[in-house]
């Protein structure tokens, strides 16, 4: 693919006008660009990327696909980056357009402020549920919040969703207590439903949806017809 790229690239440039300008619009991931973790790699043929000294010959080259408006930096070929941030890892990127001049070629950035920013916070429970702290916020952003508190905290996401309605997602940074061995014995000793339910809200800190627990109610009832038919069989 390479060498087929080599030859494609060539012919182009046997093309070329010298009283014109020559723009090269490509989606290829060229090589020494920097990536980040919402985007998805890309290959065509088994070619993943092109070296830029094999396109530098064009007077200005756009590219696609990469997020950051800085992920290559070279005089005449820029990245446009993504309107939008769509990771954690964007948060701080500067998102826009680039205006290129036609006579002289010189990319000028324009930037874009989009309705609802990404914004990380790390804070406890109390802090984030607190009028007086979340009020000094813009709560229409995006937020992943990183959480300091340890203790399991019941409807978790649910709570902090009627505070932050655009809510990303939320970490602990200090890990989550861990349960004493009497209250292990009594989770044993619950129901099926009930275990699958309080998994649920530990792992996600929400509760589940009327038609997540009409199938979780359906799928149980059926395993329990199914294993009462086996013991009927034997």
């Amino acid at each position: 693919m390479q060498e087929a790229m080599k030859k494609i690239i060539t012919k182009m440039y046997d093309l070329f006008d010298p009283n014109k300008k020559h723009v090269l619009v490509t989606h290829f991931f060229i090589d020494g660009s920097s990536r980040c973790d919402s985007e998805t790699t890309v290959e065509v043929g088994g070619l993943d990327g092109i070296s830029y000294h094999l396109i530098q010959g064009f007077d200005y080259i756009a590219l696609g696909h990469l997020h950051s408006k800085n992920a290559l930096k070279k005089e005449n070929a820029l990245y446009s980056g993504s309107p939008l941030k769509f990771s954690l890892s964007e948060k701080d990127d500067q998102k826009g357009v680039w205006i290129v001049d036609s006579q002289t070629m010189q990319p000028e950035f324009h930037e874009l402020h989009p309705k609802r920013d990404v914004r990380t916070l790390e804070a406890s429970f109390e802090e984030l549920t607190n009028p007086v702290f979340y009020q000094q916020l813009d709560r229409s952003c995006f937020w992943y919040f990183q959480l300091t508190d340890r203790s399991v905290i019941t409807n978790m996401m649910a709570q902090l969703r009627t505070i932050y309605p655009n809510i990303l997602g939320v970490e602990r940074v200090n890990g989550r207590k861990k349960e004493n061995q009497i209250s292990k014995i009594k989770e044993r000793k619950k129901t099926p439903y009930h275990m699958l339910t309080s998994f649920f809200e530990e792992i996600t800190g929400d509760t589940l949806t009327k038609k997540q627990r009409d199938w979780l109610e359906e799928g149980l009832q059926k395993a329990t017809d199914t294993e009462k038919r086996n013991q009927d069989a034997t």
